[in-house]
């Protein structure tokens, strides 16, 4: 199982909130952290239109469209970051960063 954390940051501050959680087993899931996410989106945040209710788990067979290219080609284009909850960060384009360990 690999478990990533989703986390947003604006540009101009230095906080990062882990809004989401990311979770590959037999199946891909996504929730979001709603505590977090009520903090995040008062600063700009807003849902992923993949994901737009922040009360509701999702499940997928196969990956997200809102990850797949992040996770599987480090093709980045806003300030989203998924980190595996026991790595670090490995650098892709852009804002964002990803790491990948089992």
């Amino acid at each position: 199982m690999e478990k990533y954390n989703i986390i947003w940051n604006r540009h101009d501050e230095e906080k990062e909130y882990v809004i989401g959680t990311l979770i590959h087993a037999e199946f891909w899931s996504f929730f979001y952290n709603r505590k977090v996410f009520d903090e995040a989106f008062d600063k700009g945040f807003r849902p992923f239109p993949e994901f737009p209710d922040k009360d509701k788990y999702y499940v997928k067979e196969a990956c997200f469209k809102t990850f797949e290219s992040r996770l599987n080609n480090d093709i980045v284009t806003d300030n989203i970051k998924c980190e595996l909850e026991t790595g670090g960060y490995s650098e892709a384009k852009g804002h964002s960063q990803y790491s990948k360990n089992r």
